[in-house]
């Protein structure tokens, strides 16, 4: 069974169409992991995934880059539901 990990990880770059940070989602740093999959819209995997080891990588290698504070920003100004991060 494949894990969703934009899901699992609550990425708020993570829509319904697909990323919204980049156009392909192996351009994203987790694509790099051992184990994770892509497509053209979301990242995969079919072992269990360290959430805590994954998110701590999210923080540091995206989510803290300006250009995803920029997006962040803009879209919890303009969206009418923004994006939710639990952690």
């Amino acid at each position: 069974m494949s894990v969703n990990l934009c899901s699992a990880l609550q990425c708020p770059h993570s829509y319904k169409p697909g990323c919204d940070m980049y156009s392909i989602s192996n351009h994203c740093p987790l694509a790099q992991v051992n184990g994770v999959r892509s497509n053209q819209y979301w990242l995969f995997t079919s072992e269990d995934p360290d959430i805590d080891r994954l998110k701590t990588q999210l923080q540091s290698e995206v989510l803290t880059k300006e250009p995803s504070q920029d997006r962040l920003y803009a879209e919890s100004t303009f969206r009418k539901t923004p994006a939710v991060m639990s952690w």
